[in-house]
């Protein structure tokens, strides 16, 4: 499913039921969406609009349901609160979601976040919302700030979009991919999103003066580049540019800078979140060869980046060798 309301439900009805979701490439070939699913080994696959049945890859094994279908045929006159499922405890390392690393470094692996690393996360991005975001309307006394729900469900950031709006009561805005690549300025705008989320690739396609009811864009994924900077810093203040970096590994993002300063080089990531911890260090290795340990580097040296903290993930679906790594 792409970004849609029936993708919004099927992830809060796969979490309360305590199961964890794994979105896939609907784009992919049919070999590869095979192979991902035979490495979840999921046993129910969901699906949107006038899908009848499922994919001719999908294996006979796994229960198909169409969202779209069940949502209107559903009976919900016996449901209640009692009826749900015990809520999973987030201070279990219990799985919340799988997402696919791309694979251009080999073969694609499934990274597993757990229910309490998604937990901290979210809220580690829910604390750095622009204020004026959270401002409660005079007339409900809620939030009522929109985000614009942009990145692929396969890419983490949709998680940071979907979870964060949604647990700090704000609404959620999407619309279809050839809507959004074809002519983004007018999608934004006519949304009457304050916020979102693009790649600095992305972002060179939206002039400030195009989308002025965006207060705040986030961008990651890439370096910044000098347009972006420009012409974000041209705003004086009225829209925020934030910079922020992190790997799937780690439950989206570790580091965010903002409002970012039109001085600044696109490489700087900003400061940790105050739930992650980071460091630099090079391998220092014994007459072998062989890793002794790992030291922190001097400032200014160059070295590795490690992430520590409660974002850091349960490792690689079915690859201990490589969680091990």
């Amino acid at each position: 499913m792409t970004a849609s309301l029936e993708l919004y439900i099927s992830y809060l009805a796969i979490l309360m039921a305590g199961f964890a979701f794994c979105p896939l490439p609907i784009d992919a070939p049919d070999a590869r969406l095979a192979s991902l699913l035979d490495q979840v080994d999921a046993t129910v696959m969901l699906g949107a609009g006038n899908s009848e049945s499922p994919p001719e890859w999908a294996p006979t094994s796994v229960e198909w349901i169409n969202v779209t279908e069940t949502s209107v045929e559903a009976d919900h006159s016996e449901y209640s609160d009692d009826s749900r499922k015990e809520v999973v405890d987030e201070r279990q390392q219990k799985c919340a979601y799988v997402l696919f690393t791309s694979g251009t470094m080999g073969t694609p692996k499934g990274v597993q976040i757990s229910h309490y690393s998604a937990s901290v996360s979210i809220a580690a991005h829910a604390a750095h919302l622009h204020p004026s975001l959270l401002q409660p309307s005079s007339a409900t006394s809620q939030s009522t700030f929109k985000w614009f729900q942009f990145a692929s469900t396969v890419f983490d950031p949709s998680v940071m979009e979907i979870f964060v709006t949604l647990s700090t009561g704000g609404t959620l805005c999407s619309a279809p991919r050839s809507l959004t690549l074809s002519d983004l300025e007018t999608v934004v705008r006519l949304s009457g999103a304050g916020i979102m989320m693009a790649t600095p690739s992305v972002a060179t396609l939206l002039r400030p003066n195009r989308v002025p009811n965006l207060r705040v864009l986030w961008t990651m994924g890439e370096s910044l580049n000098p347009m972006v900077i420009r012409n974000f810093a041209a705003t004086n203040g009225r829209t925020w540019l934030a910079n922020a970096y992190g790997p799937t590994e780690a439950s989206v993002n570790c580091t965010l800078l903002q409002p970012f300063p039109a001085d600044y080089r696109g490489s700087i990531i900003g400061a940790p979140l105050p739930s992650c911890s980071l460091a630099i260090v090079t391998e220092r290795c014994n007459s072998d060869s062989t890793v002794n340990h790992l030291e922190a580097v001097p400032r200014g040296v160059t070295g590795e980046l490690v992430i520590g903290g409660p974002h850091v993930g349960m490792g690689y679906l079915r690859m201990p060798e490589a969680t091990e790594d």
